[in-house]
This record gives C-alpha cells, structure tokens and sequence, in this order.
C-alpha cells in the first residue's frame, strides 16, 4: 500500500492524515463490511470532522466512564 501522509501546523494544534488507496483495490464491493476499520472507510467522503464521521457511521456519542469512578464524577 502506498504511504500515508500527515500534515499539521508549525504548533500541532491539528493534523490530518490521508490513507491513499492502494491500486489494485477492489472498488464497490457488495460484500458488508464487518470490520469496524472497513465500515470507516466505506463512508470516507474526503476530510470529515468527527461529527460527520459519526453521522456518517449512524453512531451516537455515549459518554464512557469506568466502572470503578463514581457517576458524581463525571
């Protein structure tokens, strides 16, 4: 596969990282991907933010906490 590239401003205050697709790549698969990396991919429409990579996705965000803090936390 080819290289990726990054790219970021002189203070590293954001980066954007392009995955460039290999040649030989199937194209339009019918297959389902089960992969969460796969299903990633296959809704990548140029740069997204993280909204619209969810959107994209149909994920919702569900706040995490671990089990052993209490809920007051967080």
């Amino acid at each position: 596969s080819p290289a990726p590239f990054f790219e970021s401003d002189d203070d590293r205050t954001w980066f954007l990282t392009r995955l460039p697709v290999h040649e030989r790549a199937r194209l339009g698969t019918t297959e389902q991907a089960t992969d969460p990396a796969a299903s990633v991919v296959a809704v990548l429409t140029g740069e997204m933010g993280r909204a619209e990579l969810q959107a994209a996705l149909r994920l919702t965000h569900r706040p995490h906490r671990p089990r052993h803090a209490p809920a007051a936390a967080f």
